[in-house]
Formats: structure tokens, C-alpha cells, sequence
């Protein structure tokens, strides 16, 4: 390994690679002349190191005998340079990273080489640290090595694991209702337990919990607490009691209550109103049943192509298998009870166990949602078969721990077959055996397919006689071929071009891919057509999205109230604040309390009561077009109006929301009407928002004090009921 260059720059020593040995053939030079082009024209470096060893037999350093041009770039190095060069000299890091050890256990035990996340220093530029996926495999006593620069990659995961982080957190920490109990029996509640259950807390102190819950749920309840006890750590789903008499679902996060003394005393829950969440719960489970009947179908042509499916429930330890289980390794996939991980793992050769659970362990644990993977497994007739898997982490706990895994197995026999006879008849060229990751093709100038690797069964479903003879542009996405026309027009310059474009598979999905697109010449040096290496990229595409889903998220739940939309307290204060040091005069608050909207909860229940709140919440919003609107809590909002020069004015706002608010809110069963008290003041050169609060909420306490439905504006200019 060595340095690479930094992203977006051109590496030093491509120039030398590209004279000294990088004219790529076309198809008619003969098969041997393809492979060295299409070794060249690969995304990845690669290179044969040749043993050195002591007298005494031992490996003390390796050196350069076969590199393709990315490697050369990768090393700062022409091919006349690099050839030759001892590892040690060109990267001493190779021994202090255990490297080196690695090495040589490769050449004395056969066993490949697979690193992933590999942090190693740039020797050849400044010493930064990089991250790479590396893949080495024994070729007699050399050593054929390819490596991928993953920092990128890396990166990308841990910025997407610290938004999902914070969101969870956010999420955690945002429980309505607190409570703490002692065998059972409420010691203190959290006021909030008015809003969510119309509950007083002195309606809950001193009563025994129990009697709240659901009848059907309260053994559930029974256990927990019991676990509790002990110091255990217990999240359950139940129904509660409202006030009203109605049942309300919640979700309870508890833990033990610990005293000075480090004995449990005690219990302290808090809890979620997930009434919607259990609504969707249920929604997900018939749309479940609907898809039993397409995933029976599903199967059978995943089946006729040779893939088996699994669907791995963590938590229950079981393995679902499919009938293309059955066709891959003989057992029979529905005769009995899913299988377990050790059951599974049993299969797996002894020589592989450790590699795939590694593998596994990553992925539930949170450090990868995608994998891929290739290991053996024991046939029901004894023989050992070569499975590639590839699994997809697709629901994992609040602690970031897989719930649920799904995948694909295929057979790969014959792939491992054909890298077997290529190591033995072509071993410096043996990286070209088929991966997942990367494809090749040729093209000729028109943009014509010449020829392309068989990887394309894999990556896109094609067989390779389908695609020879068309043009390129048939398989893109249309909205990607202006970067695949610049792309080409450069190589038939003689320039080599980078983009990233969809190429589409026969059930017309789409998969990204990042494309190096690279001129071929003839004889003169003129540009004949082209080379591609096709890397598959969608996963990293999807990491992208998601990522920034996640920040658009975050970015409103920051700023708004959940119930109405409107700006929450905060950033209402932030964004009123930054008015007002701007020191214009021309500004004007108005305090807006719905009248009497606890006799609303107590007759009608929380749930009209929020759905009154929404509605006054739209009108005092709609009240002008130069507002800004936020909820200052519960039933009380805030309205900054600008363009105000006398309390006249205000005023004239203040009857509008007076007059909208009055107007009856319709309901599925009744209609209510509402009025509204508002206090207003204008503000004054060197106003903050507290002061000019303090003024208005004085005005709105005037309102409240003349009897309600009424407007006051600090100054006394007007006033009106």
C-alpha cells in the first residue's frame, strides 16, 4: 500500500504510468492483450509482491512484481520504478501496522487476506491517516494484493451514525409524563400527566398504578416489576386510563430507583403517548398479510435464478429459509422450525467461521447495515459448496442493535472454479476474477459495446451476449447522459473522465454506479474507443439520502411545536430577538390566550382540546402578511407584527384575530366556539423580547381582568371589548 493523492487532484506519477505502460489493446490483440487492458482500466490498484526471505528462510520484506496504472498512482511511481522496489522501503508503516505479519501469514498458512476499515498512514505524502478495504490471496510463494481507498465511505457511516444518534436522543428524552413509584404506588407525577391523561397529579399520588392499567395488560405490568427489582431495565406498551374513561396507549421506559445506599427503592418510569404508533403497528400488520401472497411469488423466481432468501429475527434467534435454500444445500427449508445461528453457523467451514462472524457482528451491533460476503458450507451430501451472501440490517433497536436482517445466498461453485484456473494459468492476472464491486467494458468511439466482464450477471442481472453490439446509452438513465456524453467526448480526445450515472437492469430498476471511463488508442496513438470500470455505488447513494432526511428532520423538530406547526417558544424567541436588536420601531407583540380553554379538556377531552388548539393556531398565523407566529405553551401564542407605527394599528390586528378566533371550529361531532384575550404593546428603542413581554402580558392580564374576549395595547390609544 501507499499514498494516495487528495480528493479532486491528479496523482503524481499517472503522467509516467500512462508513457511507459499504459496504451490499452483492443479486443483483436488477443485474450491476454484484453485482460492487461482491462487490468489497467480497473478502479482499484493492484499488485504480485514476491517474497524476500533471510537464509534462514524467513520473509523479512516483498517486492514489486506485477502492478497495474492504479497502483502505480497510488505509489507516486512509473511502472519502471515500482517494479523491482522493495514494500519496506517505499512503506516502512507496513511493519509498525502489522502489515508485514499479515503478509507473511498469507504465504505460510494459504489463507486470503481480508481487511476492512483498515486504518493505515500515507507513507508516501504526509503521514495522514486513511482508511481501506484490502484483499490479498497466496499465488506460490507471492502475494497478488488489491486495495480500495474506503475513507470516504467511512466518513460518510460516521456522520450518519452521529444524526441518528442525536435523533434518538431527542427522541428519548422527550417523554410527556414522569412518575415515580414505590411498591407500586405513585410518590410523585409530572404536571404534565393533565395534558396527556386529564389526570391532576393529585388525582395519581398515592394510588396504586395498577388500577390505571388495562385489565388485559396489568400481567405484564405484574412481571416488569418484578424484574424491576432486581435492577433490571424494563420498556413496556400498555393502555392507560384517561380521565374521560377512555384508554390511551403508552409506552413506559423504567428503571430502578437507586438510594444513597445503593438498594432499589423504588421505580421511575417515564411515559410516551404511542397511540399512533400502535394505530400504525396495526396498519403495517394487514399490509403484512397483503404481501404474504406476493412473497410466495417473489420466492419462486428468486428460486428459478438460483437465489435463496433468509430473513434472520435477532432477538428470536431464528432463521427463516426459503425453497431456494433447499436447491442451493439439499436441506429441506419448511419441514421443521426455523433454524437457529448455531445451527447455521455449524454449516459454515470450520475455516470461514471466524471471518463471517466477524461479519455478523458488525452489522447487529450497529457498525454496518450492509454486507457482503463469501465463505463455504457444507452440502447435505457432505461436499463443501462456496455461497456468496449478501444481508441488509432492516430494523434495529433504539441502542442502534439489529432487530431484524434479511438477505440473499447464491451458489458460486463455478466462480470459484474459474478463479482457481486462472490463478494457476494466469496468476499475475488473477484480480480479474469476478466481484460485486466493479465491472469492466469496452466500447468502441460510436459508444458501442465491444465486450463486458460477466460481473454484469451480478451487479445488473444481464447476461454479457445481451448487451455486446449496443449502444452504452440504452442501459443509462436518461436524466445521467449529458456526464456520459462529456465523458466520452473527453476520451475521444484522449482524455480520461470520472462520473457517476444509473445503469438499468432488465425489471427496469435503476443502480448507481461511479463510471472511470479511460481512451483506448491504435498503433499511431490515435483514441480507438474506450475503457470502463464500473464501481457499484448505490449503497453509498442511499447512505446519502438518508443522511440527509435525517438533518431535515432534526433541523424542524428543533424549530416547530409537534401540535400545531408553528414556530416552537425557542425559536420564536431567537428570531424575535434578532428583530429587535436591529433596533427598527416599527414592532409590535401581541399575547393571544384562548379563553377558558381548560372547561374545553374537561368537557370534550384532550383530544378536542388539540384539535381546538390547531385550528386557533391556523387563524392567528393567517392574521396578516408581515406576522410571525409561535406557540408560547399550552393554550397561549405570540404574534411579532411588523410595519407597526401606532397602537392603532396593533390594535386593528389584534379585532382581526379577535374576530377570526370567535368563529365556531367544527368538529366531526359538535361545533365550539371559542374566544380568545390578547394583550398587545409596541416596542421601544432598546426593547429585548422579555421586556416587551412583560408589557404585553400586563396588557393581556387587563383583558382578563375587564371580563375576556378583549383587546388591550400598552399606551391606552385603544382598547375595545
Amino acid at each position: 500500500m501507499g499514498a494516495n493523492s487528495e480528493p479532486g487532484s491528479e496523482p503524481v506519477g499517472v503522467g509516467a504510468c500512462a508513457e511507459d505502460a499504459c496504451v490499452l489493446p483492443t479486443p483483436e490483440h488477443g485474450d491476454e492483450a484484453m485482460l492487461r487492458a482491462a487490468l489497467d482500466s480497473m478502479f482499484d490498484p493492484h499488485v504480485v509482491l514476491q517474497a524476500v526471505r533471510s537464509p534462514a528462510g524467513e520473509i523479512v520484506d516483498f517486492r514489486y512484481a506485477v502492478a497495474n496504472e492504479a497502483a502505480c498512482a497510488f505509489n507516486l511511481k512509473a511502472p519502471a520504478e515500482l517494479i523491482g522496489a522493495s514494500l519496506l522501503d517505499l512503506h516502512p508503516a507496513a511493519a509498525t501496522t502489522e502489515l508485514l505479519e499479515a503478509y507473511r501469514t498469507v504465504i505460510e498458512t494459504g489463507h486470503p487476506l481480508i481487511l476492512d476499515d483498515w486504518a493505515y498512514p500515507q507513507d508516501v505524502l504526509n503521514g495522514e491517516e486513511r482508511r481501506y478495504d484490502v484483499r490479498a490471496v497466496k499465488v506460490g510463494d507471492d502475494l497478488s494484493q488489491t486495495w480500495r481507498d474506503v475513507t470516504d465511505r467511512y466518513l460518510t457511516e460516521q456522520k450518519l451514525r452521529a444524526a441518528v444518534t442525536e435523533y434518538r436522543l431527542l427522541a428519548e428524552n422527550a417523554a410527556d409524563v414522569v412518575i415515580r413509584t414505590r411498591g407500586g404506588i405513585a410518590l410523585w407525577v409530572s404536571p404534565s400527566v393533565t395534558e396527556q391523561l386529564g389526570w391532576q397529579p393529585a388525582d395519581i399520588i398515592g394510588t396504586d398504578l395498577t388500577a390505571l392499567v388495562h385489565p388485559d395488560d396489568r400481567t405484564r405490568i405484574a412481571q416488569a416489576r418484578l424484574e424491576l427489582t432486581t435492577g433490571t431495565i424494563s420498556r413496556l406498551r400498555y393502555r392507560v386510563s384517561r380521565a374521560d374513561g377512555g384508554w390511551t396507549w403508552m409506552q413506559t421506559d423504567s428503571r430502578p430507583w437507586i438510594s444513597d445506599d445503593g438498594e432499589v427503592d423504588g421505580v421511575v418510569g417515564a411515559l410516551r403517548n404511542v397511540e399512533a404508533e400502535v394505530a400504525a403497528l396495526e396498519e403495517l400488520r394487514g399490509a403484512e398479510a397483503k404481501l404474504a401472497a406476493e412473497h410466495t411469488r417473489l420466492e419462486m423466481v428468486l428460486t428459478s435464478i438460483g437465489l435463496a432468501t433468509w430473513d434472520w429475527r435477532v432477538p428470536l434467534d431464528a432463521i427463516g429459509l426459503d425453497q431456494g435454500w433447499a436447491h442451493l444445500t439439499g436441506f429441506p427449508a419448511a419441514a421443521g422450525a426455523p433454524m437457529t445461528l448455531r445451527q447455521w453457523r455449524a454449516l459454515v467451514h470450520p475455516d470461514d467461521r471466524e471471518a463471517t462472524d466477524r461479519v455478523l457482528h458488525r452489522s447487529v451491533q450497529g457498525d454496518a447495515s450492509v454486507y457482503d460476503m463469501e465463505y463455504r458450507l457444507r452440502h447435505r451430501e457432505g461436499r463443501w459448496i462456496w455461497i456468496r451472501e449478501r444481508g441488509h440490517v432492516v430494523q434495529r433497536d433504539d441502542a442502534g442493535k439489529a432487530l431484524h436482517v434479511m438477505g440473499t445466498m447464491e451458489g458460486i461453485d463455478e466462480l470459484k472454479a474459474a478463479q482457481e484456473a486462472l490463478s494457476a494459468s494466469e496468476a499475475h492476472y488473477r484480480i480479474l476474477a469476478e466481484n460485486a464491486s466493479s465491472m469492466v467494458s469496452m466500447a468502441d468511439a460510436d459508444g458501442t459495446l465491444l465486450w463486458i466482464s460477466p460481473s454484469v450477471r451480478k451487479l445488473l442481472g444481464w447476461d454479457p451476449e445481451e448487451l455486446r453490439g449496443i449502444d452504452v446509452a440504452r442501459i443509462l438513465h436518461p436524466d445521467d447522459l449529458p456526464a456520459v456524453r462529456a465523458g466520452q467526448a473527453r476520451a475521444s480526445e484522449g482524455v480520461e473522465s470520472s462520473f457517476e450515472a444509473r445503469a438499468r437492469t432488465p425489471d427496469d430498476d435503476y443502480k448507481w454506479f461511479e463510471v472511470t471511463l479511460r481512451p483506448t488508442f491504435d498503433e499511431v496513438g490515435r483514441a480507438t474507443g474506450r475503457v470502463a470500470g464500473w464501481r457499484d455505488i448505490d449503497a453509498e447513494h442511499r447512505t446519502r439520502e438518508e443522511l440527509e432526511r435525517s438533518r431535515v428532520q432534526l433541523q424542524y423538530l428543533a424549530s416547530h411545536d409537534a401540535l400545531t406547526g408553528l414556530l416552537n417558544r425557542r425559536e420564536f424567541a431567537d428570531l424575535a430577538e434578532a428583530e429587535l436588536a436591529e433596533g427598527q420601531p416599527s414592532l409590535g407583540l401581541l399575547f393571544v390566550d384562548v379563553d377558558d380553554f381548560k372547561e374545553v379538556n374537561d368537557t370534550h377531552g384532550h383530544a378536542v382540546g388539540d384539535e381546538v388548539i390547531r385550528a386557533i393556531a391556523g387563524r392567528v398565523a393567517g392574521c396578516g402578511n408581515d406576522v410571525l407566529a409561535g406557540r408560547f405553551g399550552g393554550d397561549e401564542f405570540l404574534v411579532l407584527v411588523r410595519g407597526i407605527q401606532r397602537a392603532g394599528q396593533l390594535a386593528q390586528v389584534a379585532r382581526r384575530i379577535e374576530q377570526v378566533c370567535s368563529q365556531p371550529v367544527t368538529l366531526a361531532a359538535t361545533n365550539l366556539t371559542t374566544t380568545v384575550s390578547i394583550g398587545g404593546a409596541l416596542s421601544r428603542p432598546g426593547d429585548n423580547l422579555d421586556t416587551l413581554m412583560v408589557r404585553a402580558d400586563s396588557a393581556l392580564y387587563e383583558s382578563k381582568r375587564a371580563g375576556r374576549a378583549r383587546s388591550t395595547i400598552v399606551g391606552g390609544e385603544w382598547s375595545g371589548p
